[in-house]
């Protein structure tokens, strides 16, 4: 009987035992992991747009033709509303000979590559002035675009070159001019654009550029 009972208890040790070994297997086996922390940042589009010159002939006080200049630049990053040509003075009159030239510098303040244009939109409907009114876009390869405002009724888009983070400076130059009838040889009479106003839009856009 004692022999039983300790051949039972010897049992119970063993199956005890492999439990444990069992369990303990269980926990045992190698692992292993790798933590990988990600990270991602956007890059950025952004210009900035001066006018590095001005150059206009209008009627002075006297009421004759005269040349006016200006170097000062001037910022229309992010402006609204601003003219570029410095008409925000309603005193300044235009005759058949009157132009304003204006040079513009786009600088790539940014990381990324792209394409950047003018759209001029005459913002009123076409009058006789529209029709007599040429602008100019000279670009800095320069190629040259020419019409007349009223060409632009339903906008136009004037595309001018593309920068990326080797060319950091660009400039185009934009020319409005009152043309003159006789010198010329205009289908339509100065005379029936007197008194006459006109408006029109000028957007700079720059696009990213894929490849």
């Amino acid at each position: 009987m004692k022999n039983k009972i300790k051949i039972l208890f010897i049992s119970y040790a063993v199956i005890l035992l492999c439990t444990c070994f069992i369990v303990t297997g269980t926990y045992a086996l190698f692992t292993d992991s790798a933590k990988v922390t990600n990270h991602l940042k956007a890059g950025n589009l952004d210009i900035k747009l001066e006018r590095v010159n001005l150059e206009y002939q209008v009627l002075n006080e006297e009421g004759y033709l005269e040349k006016y200049s200006s170097q000062d630049r001037v910022n229309f990053t992010g402006i609204v509303g601003k003219n570029i040509f410095g008409l925000d003075s309603k005193d300044i009159l235009i005759v058949p000979g009157s132009y304003f030239e204006a040079t513009l510098e786009i600088k790539n303040n940014g990381n990324v590559a792209f394409e950047y244009s003018c759209e001029i939109i005459l913002s009123q409907a076409v009058n006789e002035l529209s029709k007599q009114v040429v602008v100019t876009i000279t670009d800095s390869n320069n190629a040259v675009s020419i019409m007349n405002l009223s060409d632009v009724s339903n906008g136009y888009t004037f595309k001018l070159g593309e920068m990326n983070n080797n060319v950091l400076t660009d400039s185009f130059t934009i020319r409005l001019e009152f043309l003159d009838d006789a010198k010329n040889n205009l289908e339509v009479d100065n005379n029936s654009a007197k008194n006459q106003e006109l408006s029109f839009d000028l957007v700079v856009e720059a696009v990213q550029k894929e490849n």
